[in-house]
């Protein structure tokens, strides 16, 4: 006769939990990237993503960075921990213009450069 196996998390046994979400700070720190962004944007002669589903992974980024290290570190860097490497990838980034003037965007598409009509920009 076989026993039966049975699996259970011992009450000894650490479980990894996150810390409890807070909707109000996560809404706060989007509006406060998203603000920011908009404000760089419109001072510089740039645009936003225009892609919504692009511009909402970068913002929701940003936010979650702003959350968790208390800068809004861009999210296509890795954050080092360093506060010296990281405080060149708060957003806008150190390469950011000269991705914009290359490519016509920054590394992780945020800020766009305009468009002129019926060209290229």
């Amino acid at each position: 006769m076989q026993i039966p196996i049975r699996r259970y998390n011992a009450p000894n046994m650490a479980r990894k939990t996150k810390p409890p979400r807070d909707a109000n700070a996560e809404k706060a720190a989007l509006a406060r990237v998203t603000s920011n962004a908009r404000r760089y944007a419109a001072k510089c002669g740039l645009v936003l993503q225009p892609d919504p589903a692009q511009l909402a992974y970068v913002l929701n980024g940003l936010a979650r960075n702003l959350l968790q290290h208390g800068r809004p570190l861009c999210p296509c860097r890795e954050v080092t921990g360093d506060p010296d490497k990281d405080k060149l990838n708060v957003c806008p980034c150190h390469t950011h213009k000269e991705d914009i003037q290359l490519r016509g965007e920054c590394e992780c598409g945020l800020f766009v450069r305009v468009r002129a009509k019926g060209g290229r920009g």
